[in-house]
């Protein structure tokens, strides 16, 4: 990383302005960043959910039709 001294030939004044600038490209640099981040972890949100009500869409199919074949099952082997 770069300091102050590197800058021997600049004046305090622009070694500061520039630190002053290369915080503020790092700065933007960083929210970029993490709003890149943030986009990605709502898609990837989005998906479990989209995969979470696939999976619960299938469950309760199957939950159904094991509950009425069973409840029809048994009416059926009910003596009249």
């Amino acid at each position: 990383m770069e300091t102050l001294s590197s800058y021997r030939s600049l004046t305090h004044e622009e070694a500061l302005m520039y630190t002053n600038e290369e915080t503020a490209v790092r700065l933007k640099n960083e929210d970029e960043v993490a709003k890149a981040r943030d986009q990605y972890a709502q898609q990837w949100a989005g998906e479990i959910r989209k995969q979470l009500d696939e999976i619960k869409g299938t469950a309760e199919s199957l939950f159904h039709t094991l509950f009425t074949s069973r409840l029809s099952s048994a009416a059926n082997s009910e003596p009249h």
